[in-house]
């Protein structure tokens, strides 16, 4: 079967707004065509999206991440750069680093990565 990377700039579980259910959705729609992986940023790790979305799921990669992180992205960005954002919002050096790895051990496998959220994932690209 072939691989799909799924990544999300919020947590897809619990179905608490608009963006988690359409990625819920999505992602349990893809598993019937493709072994999903599944990587998200959250500021609240909570188990129970873990091991919901493992029942779609083959590996479901949260980056937890401080509040307080969110707004010095954007600080940065502010100076650095002319990205929108909300870019610089959702962006982190170690969720860049394990795509990378993540892309690069299943290379030969790995036919898709779809960013839910391109805006706001652009820089992942």
């Amino acid at each position: 079967m072939k691989k799909i990377l799924v990544m999300s700039s919020r947590a897809p579980y619990p179905l608490h707004s608009g963006g988690a259910i359409r990625t819920y959705q999505v992602i349990k729609l893809l598993s019937r065509i493709y072994t999903v992986d599944l990587v998200y940023i959250t500021d609240d790790l909570k188990d129970e999206t873990v091991s919901e979305m493992g029942r779609f799921c083959r590996e479901v990669i949260p980056f937890p991440v401080r509040k307080m992180d969110y707004y010095l992205n954007v600080c940065k960005g502010l100076i650095s750069n002319t990205l929108p954002l909300q870019v610089n919002y959702f962006y982190f050096d170690k969720v860049q680093s394990c795509v990378i790895i993540f892309v690069l051990q299943n290379m030969c496998e790995t036919k898709k990565v779809l960013l839910n959220g391109l805006i706001l994932l652009m820089q992942y690209q």
